[in-house]
């Protein structure tokens, strides 16, 4: 398997997992075969298995440049090409291209390429659905991981699109033969599997409401209602009542944290041999697992928590017998139907609604354009769900003015421990509705705290509380609206 690692969070979320890439290509292969197009996949076989870097980031670039490719071309094919070369110790320098034989882009044409919404060539493409080509995302995403976009292009022969991008490398072993495999997938139509289990026997903790809401929708395609604690003290009265297969215990709480909290469980002889416990952490780097075990977590599980990270704690964790994976659509007695899960966002604007899906585009494209939110992740990490993204969205602009008031009053009384907890918290719900600028500050801010560096912390906060609420403010009037 070939990942690519999130620098905010070191966990295998991966963009080119055979899986989850196999149902996200396969809309591309549609787009192409209903067009007459050929979408060819070339993959280097000796690119390391694991890379380091912004995995959220780089496939959102590649996805819009196959989209893109597919929508202007007409006739021929469009290539996706990903190799790459070591450049020094532990460093990966990972070339992507993406190659069509469409209309091209005259040389008159190509500054404007770069700016939103502009329309290139109005006679050639008129017949082409959307407003632009909408480059402009791409090039601000590259920027934001140190790199750009370079464009060769003949007019009416096609156009190639690449960017180079140095990655971390976590292990050299090579990546083999990944574009067959994904291509098998994308032929069987990217069949998305889920885990189902039977009779599984969950314990949530989290101090955070948001992140309770989120496990427990994620949860539910698993066949799971789990029990849910929002204390290390409530903690101990659960376990203290009921036995569990699994237990979720938040690192990160006011008063009790997990630590302290798993401690008292087994002094009080409340964790029987067969229950595990998997630390929740949205603070996991390398070497994170060798501390939660020191600890006497037998796992940890980063958050915003994946979709596909869950399930496989479920798999390897739960008694063997409680799970078995199923096709997604197919029949498990609940009704559930195939939905699409991975949804290419056309960053186009959209002049009037005339439906549902129509209105939920048109929030999608103004919170990441008039705010920056990166939705694509906000909507991986809600599942896929639209509807709990909205709820989550509307639970952040509703908490803000509380959230802010502790904040505020730790920081005037220098309470660097709880200032500590709450902005950390702050941390995870930003990168949970997809305000990543919000939560690499607050990571800043929370790592101050750490250090009891005040001086940072008095330089740094007036700052970000100020943005802080830019942001919700901006971001009420949007999902009011």
């Amino acid at each position: 398997m070939f990942y690519v690692l999130s620098e905010a969070s070191v966990s295998p979320n991966s963009w080119l997992k055979t899986r989850e890439c196999g149902s996200a290509f396969s809309s591309i292969f549609e787009r192409a075969k209903k067009k007459g197009l050929e979408f060819v996949l070339n993959v280097d076989s000796t690119i390391p298995c694991e890379l380091f870097g912004d995995d959220v980031r780089i496939r959102q670039v590649i996805m819009n440049l196959l989209t893109n490719a597919v929508k202007y071309t007409e006739k021929g094919k469009v290539t996706l090409t990903i190799s790459g070369e070591v450049r020094e110790e532990e460093k990966y320098l990972l070339k992507v291209s993406v190659r069509d034989t469409g209309i091209g882009i005259r040389k008159e044409d190509m500054e404007k390429l770069f700016e939103s919404f502009a329309r290139l060539d109005e006679t050639r493409n008129r017949n082409i659905e959307g407003t632009g080509l909408g480059m402009s995302i791409v090039t601000k995403l590259l920027a934001l991981m140190g790199s750009e976009l370079k464009v060769e292009s003949e007019y009416e022969k096609g156009s190639d699109f690449s960017f180079e991008i140095v990655q971390g490398i976590v292990n050299k072993e090579p990546i083999g033969d990944l574009a067959e495999r994904l291509e098998k997938s994308i032929e069987s139509g990217g069949e998305e599997k889920y885990l189902f289990t039977h009779d599984a026997k969950i314990l949530v903790v989290d101090d955070n409401d948001t992140n309770l809401k989120v496990v427990r929708s994620l949860m539910k395609r698993n066949g799971i209602i789990p029990d849910e604690a929002s204390s290390g003290a409530e903690t101990i009265e659960k376990m203290a009542e009921k036995r569990y297969d699994i237990v979720f215990l938040d690192h990160m709480m006011p008063k009790m944290d997990g630590v302290e909290t798993l401690k008292k469980l087994k002094e009080k002889d409340l964790v029987p041999k067969e229950c595990v416990i998997i630390a929740l952490t949205a603070n996991a780097v390398s070497g994170a697992r060798d501390k939660y075990l020191e600890s006497g977590f037998d796992d940890y599980l980063s958050k915003p928590i994946e979709v596909v990270e869950l399930e496989q704690k479920l798999e390897e964790w739960l008694p063997v017998g409680k799970t078995e994976w199923k096709i997604l659509g197919s029949s498990d007695g609940s009704g559930q139907e195939k939905k699409e899960t991975d949804t290419i966002m056309e960053f186009e604007p959209v002049e009037k609604a005339d439906n549902k899906e129509d209105l939920d585009n048109k929030l999608l494209r103004k919170l990441r354009w008039s705010l920056g939110l990166d939705t694509e992740a906000a909507l991986s990490f809600c599942g896929g769900e639209y509807d709990l993204y909205r709820e989550i969205l509307g639970d952040y602009v509703n908490n803000s003015e509380a959230r802010k008031e502790e904040l505020d009053e730790y920081y005037e009384n220098a309470n660097w421990q709880d200032f500590e907890v709450k902005i950390h918290a702050m941390k995870s719900s930003s990168k949970t509705i997809g305000a990543m600028e919000l939560f690499e500050k607050a990571l800043s801010l929370e790592e101050a705290a750490e250090r009891k560096d005040e001086a940072s912390i008095r330089s740094a906060y007036p700052e970000f509380a100020a943005e802080y609420l830019k942001k919700v403010k901006a971001l009420r009037e949007i999902i009011e609206a």
